[in-house]
């Protein structure tokens, strides 16, 4: 069993694993079904709009979009289920039955609960709330209770479903006066002829009466109570509290009504997996309304395999309708799990039984069942349910090395079939927008006349041409900048430099940072511990090495300014004025970010100028690429040993008394050393001050080369002029500017999907 403990455990670890992904794809398909409504909102605005001609009116009147949005929940509500089945810690076992067949029993020796947790009993059923046990050394119970809402559509809902009778009370006090019928003489006429209209109409008439007994519990909280208070939340009134009731006149309590689910943990006794939980299913079989249904729900996420209990009692030693039936309910818990005997084990309960009955009930299950081939269809196990060893060694065993070695296949067959759910999904959402690029596509030929499109071609191509010239003005302005030494960029260029100046001198006067005196003890402590000056005045000196360059650093500002002053300029000087409408108002940066994007997401791509624009954004000033490698030499003088003149070796620079005074003869030498560097770095950075304009200059310079003079410029400006012409000349192409809009509305709508699809 240990090995099925270590394969379990690793199982439970992949599946978390596969958790980001799984969470990622739903959010995915939610913003698709949000995509898809704004593509249909548009493309019915542009159906209904009088300047679209018939042809593409007639195809986008075709499209159908709510089988897709259908689709898509189902495909969200299959990831939720394979989600909430990789998130549990455990491993879950589900034992099924129809009422007396020692399902509780069972679940009793798995547990080692007694009557009061798991009650079991010989006439009415018995529990009336599906409880998950887990193995743990904690004994609690923790019930999730009903709120009104909820226990109206799980609880109240079935119940009028079931006997025709109008929608549920809205709220708790019109529940308490309503007005059942008094007999099922007052049901319609097709309820009265139904033999379970009397019972399902008797026990929502006891689930009125009983409402004081539960109402201070339908509260939507949880509540966690002992194990020996938990009976009452989890099981019908016993036969005792029901024949007190009938003689006081008095309805019986009936608090689990106000219980949505239950989580007990306990010690089990036998238990060799420490991930493991049983999940109790009320017997099938029974009267409450939609009861099979209403318990099975969920089943696909809170197990991973059913032990469905059968006892050879007299007159049910045979499979018969109903056991197929509740086989049949457990299918639709299996989903895509491929394989019955994977999911559904039979369990034969031995317990109190003659060997004859076992027998029948073997032999028919082996000819009905599995015809006539032992666990064809369906593994077997037999077991005295009251027996906890033997459960253990018959039942439990085996099953849990059943899942140690198949629960992996059946986690990919979910995975599988979710995944192929997801892709027919996406080529009905294909199908569709190939269909509306289809309709675009026919329609375009009637938005311009034939003179119209030599009039967009002659603004393109005039589009292209200023640009160029503004361009090339603005190249000859920046080539003349980066050749003089002299002028408002070059002033802001020296500031910045002899502003780091100054803030490394201020930093050496404090003592590297620290205050003199404390520089000193720091000193004077090193000393001592390494009894000489060398390692301490070793890491000092690269110590200042590193913080001068960082001071220095600090011109970046100055670079960022800069660059942000020509990306202002260009968009807001040169760009914008000449694309209309296109940029939607926005300047600078998000102004060439806006076109890069357009550029590269039209209908018709224009990847040539769009890569111009991003290579221009792409322009980085700053002091480590640019200018350190040009400086570095300036601190190359700030190293702890230096050559001796007379015998060419290496000697330590500082020699110092090990003594406060010696720290502070130090300091004074090494503040010298460090001034001397930092103005020598300042020189250099003097000599470099055109360096940033020539930088601008040169990828100007290719901007306007790759943009206006790249092979495909004029063709893909004139794509441009195509897919956004009303934008960039409003009001130009009046006749149809309308209908274009609405057009680009869709592509625009389109591209979105279509985004969302390929993440």
């Amino acid at each position: 069993m240990n090995q099925a403990q270590e394969k379990i455990t690793a199982i439970l670890h992949t599946r978390r694993k596969e958790l980001p992904e799984i969470e990622r794809q739903i959010a995915r398909w939610e913003k698709l079904k949000h995509e898809l409504s704004g593509l249909e909102s548009v493309v019915s605005t542009l159906r209904k709009h009088e300047t679209t001609d018939d042809q593409t009116q007639q195809t986008l009147s075709t499209l159908r979009f709510s089988p897709v949005y259908e689709a898509i929940s189902d495909t969200v509500a299959s990831l939720s289920l394979l989600k909430a089945r990789f998130s549990r810690s455990t491993l879950n076992i589900g034992v099924s039955g129809r009422a007396r067949v020692g399902k509780s029993t069972l679940l009793q020796s798995i547990s080692g609960l007694d009557d009061e947790q798991i009650p079991t009993g010989s006439g009415l059923p018995v529990t009336a709330v599906r409880s998950r046990i887990f193995h743990s050394v904690h004994s609690r119970a923790t019930l999730t209770l009903h709120n009104y809402e909820s226990f109206r559509v799980d609880v109240l809902q079935p119940y009028h479903a079931a006997l025709d009778l109008p929608e549920a009370p809205q709220t708790l006090e019109q529940f308490a006066s309503y007005q059942y019928p008094r007999s099922d003489a007052e049901l319609s006429e097709a309820k009265q002829q139904e033999s379970t209209a009397i019972p399902v109409l008797r026990r929502l008439k006891e689930m009125q009466a009983a409402l004081p007994s539960y109402r201070e519990y339908l509260t939507g909280a949880e509540k966690v109570v002992g194990l020996d208070d938990l009976r009452k939340f989890v099981a019908y009134p016993t036969a005792e509290e029901e024949d007190a009731a009938h003689h006081t006149g008095r309805p019986a309590p009936r608090p689990y009504l106000a219980v949505k689910d239950v989580q007990i943990e306990c010690p089990f006794p036998y238990a060799q997996v420490n991930e493991l939980g049983i999940v109790d299913l009320p017997g099938l079989g029974e009267l409450a309304a939609n009861a099979e249904e209403h318990h099975l729900e969920g089943l696909q996420n809170d197990v991973d395999l059913v032990m469905l209990v059968k006892r050879p009692l007299e007159g049910m030693a045979y499979w018969g309708k109903e056991d197929g039936a509740a086989t049949n309910l457990l299918d639709k818990a299996r989903g895509f799990i491929q394989n019955r005997r994977d999911f559904v084990y039979l369990v034969i309960n031995t317990g109190g039984v003659d060997e004859a009955k076992i027998k029948a009930l073997r032999g028919d299950i082996l000819r009905s069942v599995n015809d006539g081939q032992p666990d064809k269809h369906f593994h077997v196990l037999e077991t005295n349910t009251a027996d906890p060893k033997d459960v253990y060694d018959n039942a439990l065993v085996p099953v849990l090395n059943h899942l140690a070695e198949r629960l992996p296949v059946m986690d990919k067959q979910v995975r599988d079939g979710t995944t192929a759910l997801a892709s027919n999904v996406t080529q009905r959402v294909e199908q569709i927008l190939g269909d509306i690029a289809a309709a675009l596509v026919k329609g375009k030929s009637s938005n311009l006349d034939s003179s119209e499109q030599e009039i967009l071609i002659r603004e393109a191509d005039d589009l292209r041409l200023k640009l160029a010239v503004s361009l090339s003005e603005e190249i000859t302005e920046l080539h003349k900048k980066a050749r003089q030494d002299s002028g408002p960029e070059f002033q802001a260029y020296e500031d910045a430099v002899d502003q780091a100046y100054n803030n490394v001198n201020a930093w050496i006067d404090n003592g590297f940072g620290h205050g003199a005196e404390k520089w000193c003890e720091k000193a004077y402590a090193r000393f001592a511990r390494d009894r000489n000056s060398a390692g301490f005045a070793g890491d000092e000196l690269n110590h200042i090495r590193v913080e001068i360059s960082n001071f220095f650093s600090g011109i970046d500002q100055h670079f960022k300014t800069a660059l942000e002053a020509l990306w202002n300029h260009l968009a807001d000087d040169i760009i914008n004025p000449r694309f209309g409408n296109l940029l939607q108002g926005k300047s600078g940066e998000a102004a060439l970010s806006t076109l890069r994007h357009l550029m590269a997401e039209a209908e018709e791509p224009c990847v040539g100028l769009s890569q111009a624009v991003q290579e221009l954004l792409a322009l980085r000033l700053d002091y480590r690429t640019q200018l350190h490698p040009k400086v570095r030499r300036a601190l190359d003088d700030l190293q702890s040993e230096v050559e001796d003149p007379e015998t060419g070796e290496k000697k330590a620079r500082f020699t110092v008394d090990l003594t406060p005074a010696g720290a502070e003869r130090l300091l004074r030498e090494m503040a010298s050393l460090a001034r001397a560097a930092a103005y020598r770095t300042r020189k250099a950075l003097m000599q470099e001050a055109m360096v940033p304009a020539l930088v601008i200059h040169a990828a100007v310079e290719q901007f306007d080369d790759a943009l206006i003079r790249s092979g495909d410029s004029e063709k893909e400006f004139r794509r441009m002029a195509r897919c956004y012409r009303d934008d960039i000349w409003p009001g130009l192409f009046a006749g149809v500017e309308a209908a274009t809009a609405k057009s680009v509305a869709v592509i625009n709508a389109v591209k979105a999907v279509r985004h969302t699809l390929a993440s």
